[in-house]
C-alpha cells in the first residue's frame, strides 16, 4: 500500500459541499500526519482539514518512505516503533527537500537532535495555533539557516 489512509471527517465535509480551504488561499497545503496512535493521527488530520489543509494520516512510519509523492508538510511523532520520527524526518528531507517536517512528542525528556540544527518538537497534546504556525510554508529565511 503506497497511499495514506482516508481523511475521515474531511471527506464527509467535502462530499456535503462545505468549503475546506483557508480563507484567502486558493491552493491547499498537503499535510501528512504520521503517528503510531492511529486515532490521534486521524483526529489531527481531521482538524487540519477543517482548518483548510488537504490532510491525510498514516500510522505506520515505514510506509511513508514508500509513497510515490511528497507532501508540503509532515507532522511526525518522534516515539514510534519500527522507524522513529528522527529517522523518518531524515528520510523525508532527503526525498522531499522542500517539505516542512514538524516533530511532536508526548515526552518531556525527548532529546533534541537533528544534525546541526536544534529541533524543538511540539508537545502533545498539540496546541492547534502552535501547530498552524509550524506548518506555515518555508521561507527564504528558513532555507538560509545553517
Amino acid at each position: 500500500r503506497d497511499q495514506p489512509r482516508s481523511r475521515g471527517l474531511g471527506d464527509v465535509y467535502k462530499r456535503q459541499g462545505q468549503p475546506c480551504a483557508r480563507k484567502g488561499s486558493a491552493v491547499k497545503q498537503r499535510i501528512l500526519v504520521v503517528d503510531d496512535n492511529a486515532a490521534l493521527a486521524e483526529n489531527l488530520a481531521e482538524i487540519l482539514c477543517l482548518e483548510g489543509f488537504d490532510a491525510s494520516f498514516e500510522s505506520d512510519s515505514t510506509r511513508v518512505v514508500d509513497y510515490g509523492r511528497c507532501f508540503d508538510a509532515y507532522l511526525v511523532d518522534i516515539a514510534m516503533p519500527k522507524m522513529d520520527g528522527w529517522r523518518l524526518k531524515r528520510e523525508v528531507e532527503g526525498r522531499c527537500p522542500d517539505a516542512r517536517v514538524v516533530l511532536m512528542s508526548a515526552y518531556d525528556d525527548m532529546p533534541l537532535r537533528g544534525g546541526d540544527v536544534v529541533t524543538v518538537p511540539l508537545r502533545k497534546p498539540v496546541e492547534i495555533c502552535s501547530l498552524l504556525q509550524r506548518l506555515a510554508p518555508k521561507t527564504e529565511c528558513d532555507q538560509a539557516r545553517p
